[in-house]
């Protein structure tokens, strides 16, 4: 599930670490929500940094961290694909799996029935 839900604290993770990750559920679940569907529009998928320049976020590990959890929810995975970033380092690139176009086809018509 990608809405409701604390996003990643570590496994040995500080109390301030866990209520900051609590903090921040609200905007983190809409921010997964609007890469669920800029991805879907992304046949050659997209990078952490390409991910965070288009649905924004305070910082494009953000956008990675958001990527990770997606991919955790079985919505997103890691291609074999790089590609560089504007500091010409290799990052990874992203794709929806089927089971996350099929979950962005579900709110596209949960949308529409509304």
């Amino acid at each position: 599930m990608t809405a409701g839900r604390i996003g990643r604290v570590h496994q040995h993770g500080t109390d301030t670490e866990r209520e900051a990750a609590i903090l921040v559920a609200p905007s983190a679940s809409r921010h997964r929500t609007r890469i669920l569907h800029w991805l879907y529009e992304q046949p050659e998928g997209a990078t952490g940094h390409e991910t965070w320049a288009a649905t924004g976020g305070t910082a494009a590990s953000h956008a990675t961290t958001r990527l990770e959890e997606l991919e955790r929810d079985g919505h997103v995975t890691r291609t074999d694909l790089r590609r560089k970033t504007p500091s010409g380092r290799n990052a990874i690139v992203w794709t929806l799996t089927e089971d996350g176009r099929d979950f962005v086809d579900r709110l596209r018509g949960a949308h529409r029935a509304a």
